[in-house]
């Protein structure tokens, strides 16, 4: 039996244009950016040596501070124990279980469609609890065709998205949140591979969890780590992050930006946050921050999703881009009531998201040029260099640099480790390669964000294929793709 196939001539209410990324910047914070760089600007032109001096003091601080709260939620994500509900999970009797629907949006995936829906099809759950919705941009003539053609069961449902701007993830998401109708749901990327018990490990965890615990993220992980140095610097980053990083940030109660798949929600609790923002270019942190403000909750889920690794350099400034960009549109989004935030969050959490969400595009664009000045002094050795780091500063400039850096390549080499990826450990040496990148890519999302704030930058897939990775994936899930 062939899918039902819904046409959808109106996107799904969103985010009040109050609260979201529609509008870059209000008429106050342009204020107040305008004049931080005019003062800046006109100081460096007055009395240059005072001021390079007081931005160069202020970004040592703000890196230092940067590097020691990173430190520390990263401390607490190494010593966070591992809530396994996998047991549990297997004494739900399938009568005793809700339904559950798969959110997959779609956009050029002809090719690697049928994949996904083997994927889909091969997950631990009863079929008849699961509404699939294929959110399939609505000139995206390949895709909608391939999905037509495949004979799918009546539990999934096709979802032509109207082209309308704007032409991102989160309004085809919105669209079909509207849709579903089953109390959980859950996010895929066309190139997912979640673990098949997964969902019944949701269902497991929300049931064992508090209830103010509304989401869970599932944690991401790479097939094809090996393809190359770029996805092995990706594999550890994800490491870090989704295996040290956010656990941490998860047993300090702080705010947790949600990855962009395997997002598992309460159907309920997503509608009462009024869905997605459709203007910004990462819902995820964006709908995690403003769970935080709700006084609800993310955790972690133990389970994991595997994803293709971007193995191409300009696939992957783009997709960088897109990520830094919204960073700032959350930041700006969130920031237009300070107080309000700060009320919100409590004052802990409001420094964390400073530093989560604010610092992390500042420090990237602004290390680049800390570099070149470091070179330039160690080349020339020119004293108006040296005057920019009195005593006080230099220490504190130099503990960052070395102590601040050696962590955060120490937590990529545990990443490695802690994943199996042995041969990646030594090239972490070479970190700041990758780090430098992300630099160029932050320029270019300050960039987009000026002229194009909510283009959606597509990321390509199926670069890699899995005859080439042999053994990175796990037999159970690459059994289900292997003749994609």
């Amino acid at each position: 039996m062939r899918a039902q196939l819904t046409s959808i001539t109106s996107i799904a209410a969103s985010t009040p244009q109050a609260d979201s990324a529609e509008r870059v910047l209000t008429r106050a914070q342009g204020a107040v950016l305008i004049t931080v760089l005019a003062s800046v600007a006109a100081g460096l032109v007055i009395a240059p040596a005072t001021a390079a001096f007081m931005v160069v003091a202020a970004a040592t601080m703000l890196f230092f501070v940067v590097f020691a709260v990173r430190a520390l939620i990263s401390a607490q994500g190494l010593a966070a124990p591992s809530e396994a509900h996998g047991l549990r999970a297997k004494r739900i009797a399938d009568a005793d279980l809700p339904r559950y629907s798969i959110l997959l949006p779609l956009f050029r995936e002809a090719e690697i469609l049928p994949r996904l829906i083997r994927t889909i099809r091969g997950i631990d759950y009863p079929l008849q609890k699961l509404q699939v919705l294929l959110l399939i941009e609505g000139d995206d003539r390949a895709t909608l065709a391939c999905a037509k053609e495949m004979q799918l069961p009546p539990q999934f449902e096709i979802v032509p998205i109207e082209a309308s701007l704007p032409r991102t993830k989160p309004k085809a998401c919105n669209v079909g949140l509207a849709r579903v109708t089953a109390p959980y749901c859950v996010i895929y990327d066309a190139e997912d591979r979640p673990e098949p018990d997964q969902l019944r490990k949701a269902v497991a965890t929300f049931a064992a969890v508090h209830e103010s615990v509304v989401c869970l993220q599932a944690r991401l992980q790479h097939w094809n780590a090996m393809t190359n140095l770029l996805t092995r610097f990706f594999a550890a980053e994800y490491a870090a992050f989704f295996d040290i990083a956010l656990p941490g940030l998860a047993r300090l109660r702080m705010p947790i930006p949600l990855g962009g798949t395997s997002n598992h929600f309460a159907t309920s609790a997503l509608r009462q946050l009024g869905g997605w923002d459709s203007y910004n270019v990462t819902e995820d942190i964006d709908i995690g921050m403003r769970i935080a403000r709700s006084g609800q909750r993310a955790e972690i889920l133990d389970s994991v999703t595997w994803e293709e690794a971007n193995s191409a350099v300009g696939n992957w400034i783009r997709q960088r881009s897109r990520w830094i960009k919204g960073h700032i549109q959350t930041y700006f989004v969130h920031m237009r009531s300070p107080r309000q935030l700060a009320t919100d969050l409590g004052m802990k959490n409001f420094v964390a998201f400073q530093i989560i969400v604010g610092a992390t595009p500042l420090v990237l664009l602004i290390s680049p040029v800390f570099w070149v000045v470091m070179a330039l002094w160690m080349v020339t050795k020119a004293s108006s260099i040296q005057a920019l780091y009195p005593a006080p500063i230099l220490y504190l400039a130099t503990l960052t640099l070395f102590f601040g850096n050696l962590t955060f390549v120490y937590y990529a080499m545990t990443g490695c480790i802690a994943r199996g990826q042995y041969s990646s450990v030594k090239l972490m040496a070479l970190c700041p390669l990758y780090w430098a990148l992300m630099s160029v890519a932050a320029w270019k999302g300050v960039a987009q964000l000026v002229y194009r704030p909510h283009y959606w930058e597509k990321t390509d897939h199926g670069l890699v294929m899995e005859a080439d990775v042999t053994g990175e994936l796990p037999s159970s899930l690459s059994a289900s793709g292997s003749s994609a």
